[in-house]
């Protein structure tokens, strides 16, 4: 959620011996053929991770509340979670805000590409929710040139939001974000949570509990130049949590076979890096997290604590 940068950049986890070092890439579009190309060369151990605990719980009825958006036609509307769900199947997945880096180019864009997918597993509804207004959302939905693939919904004053125990109180954010939404995606049927991933704190939140666990270094690796990664950390209020590092040609990116072309994107970001997040120990990776499509589901700091 800070710059554009957000979205291709590694946080990485290396090891020697008893050091280790954690990697995460934010990115999307992963291949089997790269996946292929790190796993032929390393030593890889498959990990199964937990599921994060939640205020609401897989079980639980859903409270209701009324949420807004624009509909087809440009009116204003109102529905409510029950209206949502009930006799339905439906994903909800929520961002912390509109228009920010990875909600924009990874959560949103993930849903939107496989929404002919799920919606053939039968879901009814697939509906993202934020804590902003409904006139934001509308704009959101048109800069991403969203049609009927996601409902955008506005929970403007987090009513939603708070009843579910997911809220996140971004005040002491550099641009004063207020409380917004932590991120998380559920499946609900007739109202009722079936499945509930829920992400919490990322590698700056948890860089004291994977420290405790012995990662002596966490590094964050971007192709981006020295003086972007900087001004990042700075954006960021970042400390000695995590090494900003620039992989300024993508020599290392590029080795590991994990380079994105992004050259057509509208904004023309050329050459960037694909999402994962790797344990290495003593240059031999043991857990290997490679994203697929826009997905963020498991190269996040609690993949790595697990991991660990």
């Amino acid at each position: 959620m800070a710059t554009t940068t957000t979205s291709f950049t590694i946080t990485r986890l290396t090891t020697t011996t008893n050091r280790l070092r954690a990697t995460s890439i934010y990115s999307s579009n992963n291949t089997l053929r790269h996946r292929t190309r790190l796993t032929s060369k390393h030593t890889l151990k498959s990990t199964t991770f937990p599921k994060i605990s939640a205020i609401i719980s897989v079980g639980d009825k859903l409270p209701d509340a009324t949420l807004s958006y624009f509909d087809s036609d440009n009116e204003l509307q109102t529905t409510t979670i029950s209206d949502l769900t009930k006799s339905k199947k439906t994903i909800l997945f929520a961002v912390p805000g509109a228009f920010t880096p990875t909600c924009s180019q990874k959560h949103l864009p993930g849903f939107v590409e496989k929404s002919s997918e799920l919606k053939a597993k039968g879901v009814n509804t697939i509906a993202c929710i934020s804590v902003n207004d409904a006139f934001v959302m509308k704009a959101w939905k048109v800069e991403r040139n969203i049609g009927d693939e996601v409902l955008m919904l506005s929970d403007g004053n987090g009513d939603f939001t708070k009843a579910i125990g997911c809220e996140l109180d971004l005040s002491d954010n550099v641009v004063g974000l207020g409380v917004r939404s932590r991120r998380y995606a559920m499946l609900v049927e007739d109202g009722v949570v079936k499945v509930l991933n829920l992400e919490e704190g990322g590698f700056v939140e948890k860089s004291s509990e994977l420290k405790a666990k012995g990662v002596n270094t966490i590094a964050c690796i971007s192709v981006n130049d020295a003086f972007v990664m900087k001004a990042w950390k700075v954006e960021r209020n970042i400390g000695d949590e995590v090494l900003m590092l620039s992989d300024g040609n993508g020599d290392f990116t590029k080795a590991i076979g994990c380079e994105l072309d992004l050259s057509d994107n509208v904004v023309g970001l050329g050459v960037r890096s694909r999402r994962y997040a790797m344990l290495v120990e003593d240059g031999v990776v043991k857990v290997l997290n490679l994203e697929e499509g826009g997905a963020f589901t498991s190269s996040s700091a609690e993949d790595m604590l697990a991991a660990l």
